[in-house]
């Protein structure tokens, strides 16, 4: 699970212009559509995104760390959230 992240630096988010908003909007839009990995699924190629801050990602990075360690104990909600993140590994 790769957290991809960009920021286009301002002095004052609060004194854009809508204009200027939606053209740096699109702008990291752009950049992080191009790092996204695409998957060959059954039905065809998907990209996945799961909206979360920073914080949350390394959160969930680290639970998912502790259930991998050999002798943690997981219930069955665990290893379902394993197996949709790549398994045990």
């Amino acid at each position: 699970m790769t957290l991809i992240q960009f920021q286009i630096p301002v002095p004052d988010p609060h004194d854009l212009t809508s204009g200027e908003r939606d053209a740096l909007t699109g702008e990291l839009r752009r950049r992080a559509a191009r790092e996204l990995p695409v998957h060959v699924t059954p039905e065809g190629l998907r990209v996945s995104v799961l909206d979360c801050t920073p914080d949350q990602h390394r959160a969930l990075s680290a639970h998912l760390d502790h259930l991998r360690r050999p002798g943690t104990p997981r219930t069955a909600q665990d290893q379902q959230l394993l197996a949709a993140f790549g398994g045990p590994q």
